[in-house]
């Protein structure tokens, strides 16, 4: 068995650029490899924030946990995706998922986008994925896949099973976090998970 550094993340969401910043710069200080963002109408943009939050540290990867795939047109997420791989020297990881309900709600209702059902937003992130691979060329951006239900695990079985760059794992371990602040440490839930209070224990991901 090869065995594998374990890393930590912290994930938050910005409310102001100096805030932000400070996050950015006390996760890289206390040890995190990965600073993450979630995905939502109702926050900041994390794709912009994430490239403020990589250009503030030096070493601090950044992550999207994960973009809603209903909110963006596959080939401008993937765009998005290889512009800041290519800008942060490779720290960035492309996180993408279906979204919640209410994301692809808000997809119709504010975006304009046309209604879709679940197998339809699974294709969405495939053809995500895939496009960001043919952007990449020899490059390799890691993504990580949020996966539900035997459908999104064969989508997901079967990029690791071409080399695209996604393979099973266990849910990423989330540092614990509060009002944008990382912690000093990882804080375990009463659930068993690590990660912020009061949140879901994780689905089945998949990421490489």
């Amino acid at each position: 068995m090869t065995a594998k550094a374990f890393r930590f993340a912290a994930q938050g969401t910005p409310q102001d650029g100096t805030q932000w910043l400070a996050t950015a710069r006390r996760a890289e200080e206390l040890g995190y490899a990965t600073l993450l963002m979630p995905d939502g109408l109702q926050l900041l943009s994390p794709l912009p924030a994430l490239a403020l939050a990589a250009g503030a540290t030096t070493t601090l990867r950044v992550g999207t946990f994960v973009l809603a795939s209903p909110l963006r047109a596959p080939r401008l997420a993937a765009w998005d995706a290889h512009s800041l791989a290519v800008l942060t020297g490779g720290r960035f990881e492309l996180g993408i998922g279906t979204g919640r309900p209410e994301a692809a709600e808000e997809s119709v209702r504010l975006l304009g986008q046309p209604q879709t059902t679940g197998a339809q937003r699974l294709a969405l992130a495939e053809q995500t994925i895939d496009e960001l691979r043919a952007l990449d060329g020899e490059r390799h951006t890691p993504v990580l896949m949020a996966v539900a239900g035997p459908k999104a695990r064969a989508v997901a079985a079967a990029k690791a099973g071409h080399g695209l760059g996604c393979r099973a794992r266990a849910p990423w371990p989330g540092a614990g976090y509060r009002q944008g602040r990382p912690s000093s440490r990882p804080k375990p839930r009463r659930d068993g998970w690590p990660g912020g209070r009061g949140r879901a224990a994780p689905r089945e991901r998949c990421a490489g």
